[in-house]
């Protein structure tokens, strides 16, 4: 979890899959799906996503992607679901890390 400029930003698919490895699939602590199996963390995701509470990109995006600066210099790359008004889940909202910027898609890239 990193906070960024229009919010909090959740890589994905990574932090749905630890969620699911600790807690299970529906948050009752017994996993669904075996720790190693890709698919882990899907349906928590997919939940965040139904309540509305992120960012979107162009045509209807739901993953943001943003450069990991160095200096002048990008990194390396995250991409996750962007979390708008962090504060009704995480009070206080740590603050914005000044190194993750947000990569504006050009259009007409595939």
């Amino acid at each position: 979890m990193h906070c960024v400029q229009e919010g909090m930003l959740l890589v994905s698919p990574r932090i749905f899959r630890e969620f699911a490895k600790r807690f299970g699939e529906d948050g009752s602590r017994g996993s669904a799906n075996a720790p190693g199996e890709p698919d882990i963390g899907k349906s928590i995701q997919r939940q965040v996503l139904r309540a509305g509470w992120h960012l979107r990109a162009d045509k209807g995006v739901n993953i943001l992607t943003y450069q990991v600066m160095r200096g002048d210099r990008a990194v390396s790359r995250l991409s996750g679901v962007v979390i708008r008004n962090p504060r009704r889940i995480v009070n206080p909202v740590p603050p914005i890390n000044p190194l993750l910027v947000r990569l504006r898609q050009v259009h007409g890239d595939a």
